[in-house]
């Protein structure tokens, strides 16, 4: 049996535990996140909301395509370079697709449209992808409605087809008309030196030099003619719409299932923040390990379960006092069982719960126990079905000291229990004269055990009083409601007055009485004086008539 904490291991605890409050490990996470799973609910629900919302509020976007095939023109343009036409078709696809967007089609595209936009508007809505190693356009249009869109890619593939139709005969145009403006200067040259031969004669150098002169003209004027009429009959190929633009049959932005997944995942972080920053700011105990690792006390015994709030012991048949048992074994192993202080160290009724248990183990085993209720908010008696009776404050106003005769008597006369008495309100002032501990040394000489039930730390000190009289003390803490700081302080505080503290008991939090609905009516149906029925899944304990310890065998 391990003997008091040592002040330098409680001290070490209190400095982890006022700079570590949160998690520390991933097993501590996840405990975390499970005992605040609703504000990861909350915060999921807060996440789909607010993407829901989003979806009904933010402004729809429709976006339509339209593919164009762009093809040689058949006008060679040497803007161009050469080493830029990386297709079959003979284009620079790069330069067409900043085309699409130039302002030039843009314009003719919000003629199109009728719209009061201006082109750059337009164009801001227009998208142009090059699928990889072709000469296809993919023109995409986006728009607040679905018709929009489909009207914008349409008129933009128009459009875009027809200037770049429209530049290439105007290159046609500017060559044929350049090959004209030769011509009348040509023939007119033509005319006159035909005129000059005519008058000269056959044998005159001058003659053979203008026939040469009209040779080479006539030549001039047959090249430009030829270079004429391929022009004339020349039909330009800007290209062709390979599909005409699409009406959308959905939104394209916001993507709903995008927005609704992202609401989700962030309502998720946002619920497991809150869940974590809630474990840092909680200083409450949740389980057995979190005593151990962060407070530095060993952990006695954990009792949980719903028998707990049953009437009497806490059932065998179905594992509920094996904790206890356990307990009890240790202390009469470590020979502290003589006299024992029970400190529940939050407003609840897990001291009763302990204090019961305990004292009816120790004298399940044929030895003699008695149950001192020091504590005026003791549910003990209610527990054990007791009937309002005088008790300890009745003893110590009246200065008794053998208090054998008030004891009510149970498990065959082998416990006895003195309740709180019918002046609970005085008794935290009288447990500090030395009549309680004459009281307590009194009881050890007629009883094999002493079980002292302490008022609640949080309420009174004055377990540092009645642990002077204590062999053992044993802390209770509740979970959910007793702090790391209130067994920290018990901790320090009683090991510091020299109080044997040899560990916590850790039991579920308990409401009120810590009785269920049925347990509770019979237990209080027994403090008036009546008979409470059994059958409520607790151990009966048979209840003996007040009267002289000394009768039974078991009491001194």
């Amino acid at each position: 049996m391990s003997s008091v904490p040592h002040s330098s291991g409680l001290a070490a605890a209190s400095a982890r535990s006022t700079s570590d409050q949160g998690p520390t490990s991933l097993s501590d996470y996840g405990n975390a996140l499970m005992r605040r799973w609703w504000l990861v609910l909350l915060g999921l629900l807060v996440g789909g909301a607010v993407a829901a919302g989003y979806l009904n509020v933010v402004h729809k976007s429709y976006t339509s395509t339209a593919t164009v095939q762009v093809t040689d023109t058949g006008v060679s343009d040497s803007s161009v370079p050469a080493a830029s036409r990386n297709n079959t078709a003979n284009v620079d696809m790069d330069t067409e697709a900043a085309i699409v967007t130039s302002n030039t089609v843009a314009s003719l595209a919000a003629n199109g449209l009728h719209t009061n936009l201006m082109p750059s508007q337009l164009a801001d809505k227009v998208k142009v992808t090059v699928p990889p190693n072709s000469a296809v356009l993919a023109i995409s249009f986006h728009a607040g409605n679905a018709l929009d869109a489909r009207a914008g890619a349409q008129v933009f593939a128009n459009s875009y087809l027809s200037n770049r139709a429209s530049i290439a005969n105007g290159l046609v145009a500017a060559e044929l008309k350049s090959l004209q403006d030769q011509l009348p200067a040509l023939n007119k040259q033509l005319a006159d030196i035909t005129g000059q031969i005519a008058i000269l004669p056959t044998n005159s150098p001058t003659r053979a030099l203008a026939e040469a002169q009209q040779s080479i003209v006539t030549q001039q004027i047959n090249t430009i003619n030829s270079a004429i009429n391929p022009l004339l009959q020349q039909r330009v190929t800007a290209g062709r719409l390979l599909s005409p633009a699409n009406l959308p049959t959905a939104a394209s932005s916001p993507k709903r299932s995008l927005v609704l997944l992202s609401g989700i995942l962030g309502g998720l972080l946002l619920g497991a923040v809150l869940a974590l920053v809630a474990v840092r700011r909680d200083r409450r105990i949740h389980s057995a390990a979190e005593i151990t690792h962060r407070v530095g006390l060993p952990v006695l015994a954990e009792l949980s379960g719903p028998v707990v709030k049953s009437l009497g012991q806490l059932n065998a048949e179905f594992g509920g006092a094996a904790p206890v048992r356990e307990l009890r074994d240790r202390l009469v192993a470590g020979g502290v069982a003589r006299s024992v202080l029970v400190v529940p160290l939050s407003a609840g009724a897990g001291g009763s719960l302990v204090a019961v248990n305990l004292a009816a183990s120790l004298s399940a085993d044929g030895s003699s126990c008695s149950l001192v209720c020091a504590s005026p908010d003791s549910v003990s008696p209610l527990r054990l079905r007791i009937p309002s009776a005088p008790g300890l404050s009745d003893a110590l106003a009246f200065g008794f000291t053998d208090v054998r005769a008030t004891l009510t008597h149970l498990n065959d006369q082998r416990l006895g229990v003195l309740p709180p008495g019918r002046q609970p309100k005085a008794l935290l002032d009288r447990l500090h004269g030395n009549a309680m501990l004459d009281l307590v040394r009194d009881l050890r000489k007629h009883y094999d055990h002493v079980v002292v039930e302490a008022p609640v730390w949080t309420s009174t000190r004055s377990a540092l009083v009645l642990g002077r009289g204590a062999e053992a003390v044993i802390l209770v803490a509740e979970s959910r409601l007793t702090t790391r700081d209130e067994v920290l302080e018990a901790g320090q505080m009683l090991t510091d007055s020299g109080v044997p503290v040899l560990g916590v008991v850790m039991v579920p939090r308990l409401r009120g009485t810590g009785l269920s609905g049925d347990a509770a009516r019979a237990g209080q149906h027994a403090a008036k004086g009546g008979v409470a029925p059994d059958g409520d899944g607790a151990t009966t304990l048979s209840v003996g008539s007040a009267g002289a310890a000394g009768s039974s065998p078991n009491v001194r």
